[in-house]
């Protein structure tokens, strides 16, 4: 319980939480934080069920203010709770992995890499779930073909704003350690 009353824990926390709320004001489909936040608490939070548990808890608490508000920008309406959530919560936890795992050293091209990474397992997990949950694919090869096909409009969107997000979560944080000393990683003797 040491955590909750860390600054650089609290701080990382909210940030999250900041980042996924903005999922309420959707610029266009599939442009969302989600990747970037996923891969910025596994990175930053070592505690491993936290690391897991501090986006996913994020998520639900966004996906329940965008069912209760609805709100419609740009011509397009975000969704709240919605059938291919366990997709989607699945692809975000393998991003975790990712900041977790591969990310041994924060560095621009490792951000990078993480950010496209989350992005195409993102595009390979929740498409496979649209052709598993609808019906307008065929459940064979050539269906599932399809649901790949239909979703790469959409793949650019989760790419940029992956990128995107994660450059500002990270660069974000790394400047405010810079300048707020109890941000500072606590160093182990």
């Amino acid at each position: 319980m040491k955590n909750l009353k860390n600054p650089r824990f609290l701080t990382i926390c909210g940030i999250i939480l900041f980042a996924a709320i903005s999922r309420i004001f959707p610029i266009a489909p599939n442009f969302q934080p989600i990747l970037a936040i996923a891969i910025f608490a596994g990175y930053y939070l070592s505690d491993k069920k936290f690391s897991l548990m501090i986006p996913i808890l994020a998520m639900l608490i966004s996906d329940l203010l965008i069912q209760i508000t609805s709100p419609v920008f740009f011509g397009y309406q975000t969704q709240g709770f919605h059938s291919m959530m366990p997709f989607v919560y699945f692809a975000m936890l393998l991003s975790v992995l990712i900041g977790s795992k591969l990310m041994k050293k924060l560095t621009v091209f490792n951000v990078i890499g993480s950010s496209f990474v989350s992005a195409v397992l993102f595009f390979l997990v929740t498409n496979f779930g649209s052709w598993v949950a609808f019906e307008m694919y065929t459940k064979d090869l050539s269906g599932l073909m399809m649901s790949y096909e239909m979703g790469i409009p959409f793949f650019r969107n989760t790419l940029v704003s992956t990128l995107l997000y994660s450059g500002a979560l990270f660069g974000g944080f790394t400047l405010a350690e810079k300048y707020f000393k109890v941000l500072e990683p606590v160093k182990v003797k």
